[in-house]
């Protein structure tokens, strides 16, 4: 379901009308798969800490020359998992403690300037494009008074994946991968059934 009544191609129409402005900007959308591929051989930057962040990250640099993880905080907030491989890559720089305060370019994104939230100095770096992944909200309000949800919105589990319904009430009340923090775990709890 799209809101503000979007038009089903509206990342097209984004992408075409950003780009009459003159920016290079990409607008990546999961059922259309990345764009890193009109990235190839070219530093790109991300922004974000969490696992879309770094997923994004981890894709882009198959094809990117260098990618650069931008994050607020000076602790990353994807899961061990996906932090441990995308430090592992030899092409991921991860940045932390960094603020984006501009997009720079004339005709086409050619850097970001940011600044250390440690020093508050402000530093450029080059690049061709920019994913912005932060913000990510779970969908999970109707469900207020009905489960527990932790600070951010996402259903408490155990390490069964039982909520609070399912513990308290001895209803079952399932949850999925976009709802709880924990999406590692079912994996791990489907594979031991």
């Amino acid at each position: 379901m799209r809101e503000n009544n979007e038009p089903a191609n509206a990342s097209t129409e984004r992408k075409k009308l950003l780009k009459a402005y003159g920016a290079d900007v990409v607008l990546t959308d999961p059922a259309e798969g990345s764009d890193g591929a009109f990235f190839a051989g070219q530093e790109v930057c991300v922004v974000g800490g969490g696992d879309s962040a770094l997923d994004e990250a981890l894709i882009l640099a198959t094809h990117a020359s260098r990618v650069t993880v931008l994050h607020r905080s000076r602790i990353l907030v994807a899961q061990r998992a996906v932090v441990d491989r995308a430090r592992a890559c030899g092409k991921i720089e991860i940045i932390p403690q960094a603020v984006v305060e501009e997009i720079l370019g004339e005709h086409a994104v050619s850097a970001v300037r940011w600044r250390d939230r440690a020093t508050e100095v402000l530093q450029t770096k080059a690049a061709r494009g920019v994913f912005v992944y932060i913000g990510l909200e779970p969908n999970t309000a109707f469900l207020r008074d009905v489960v527990a949800l932790d600070a951010a919105g996402h259903v408490e589990t155990d390490v069964m994946m039982r909520t609070s319904l399912a513990v308290h009430r001895s209803r079952k009340f399932l949850t999925c991968a976009s709802m709880s923090r924990s999406s590692c775990r079912i994996v791990v709890a489907i594979a031991a059934k």
